[in-house]
């Protein structure tokens, strides 16, 4: 993104009354809706031609109301890598989160309808998924995290934490100030989650991202 310009968002949702209102709240904060719509194949269609930052997209949409959103969003990421996609529902289902991260972190987000408790929050976690960050809804992690005991039984509890707050998009500084420790221990704790997870150190991938992916498309295997 240009500095210095608004946050390009297309909204796809099909409750209209929640999809006015998300434009009025983004707008007032500085956002630029580009378009909004109430069908995957008008969220399609708008991505192409708008070309927005990021996209808020439902899960359960026309015509069957099951997984559309979720279906959306996967050709979306595939389409479009560049292209921040964040899940906005009701529904915490970590397959569905499984599958928006299989290609990756880079870029994605859940976040749950009813425990967003302020716009800022939710402004904030829309511009670090348009920069290529991640943000997840904690109740996704832990339901994530729950259902991969074998992985985490390699983990202490402190980096279980870490682990967690990496998924929901933290930066080391974050996660320190969260966890009242030093940015260095943190640090020491991501090291080790790389170690226990085999992760080899090498010039190209981040591991940081694929401790968080790989763990992730385990658990939904």
């Amino acid at each position: 993104m240009e500095e210095n310009r608004p946050l390009r968002v297309v909204i796809a949702e099909d409750h209209v009354i929640l999809r006015d209102g998300m434009v009025e709240l983004l707008t007032g904060r500085g956002c630029e809706v580009v378009a909004t719509t109430g069908t995957p194949e008008g969220l399609h269609d708008a991505v192409r031609a708008h070309r927005p930052d990021v996209v808020i997209v439902d899960i359960r949409m026309p015509p069957s109301f099951t997984d559309e959103g979720i279906r959306a969003a996967e050709r979306l990421r595939a389409d479009h890598p560049d292209l921040g996609v964040l899940v906005f529902s009701q529904h915490a289902e970590p397959a569905w989160a499984t599958r928006l991260l299989a290609t990756g972190a880079h870029g994605a987000g859940y976040l749950l309808k009813e425990r967003v408790a302020a716009v800022s929050q939710f402004v904030d976690a829309l511009h670090r998924v348009a920069a290529g960050g991640t943000a997840l809804d904690p109740e996704i992690v832990d339901k994530m995290m729950r259902g991969g005991r074998r992985r985490l039984d390699r983990l202490t509890g402190r980096e279980r934490q870490v682990l967690e707050l990496m998924a929901q998009g933290y930066s080391n500084k974050s996660i320190a100030a969260r966890l009242v420790v030093t940015e260095r221990a943190v640090e020491k704790h991501a090291a080790a989650i790389f170690g226990k997870f085999e992760l080899p150190s090498t010039d190209t991938d981040n591991r940081r991202v694929k401790a968080v992916v790989t763990y992730l498309t385990e658990v939904g295997a």
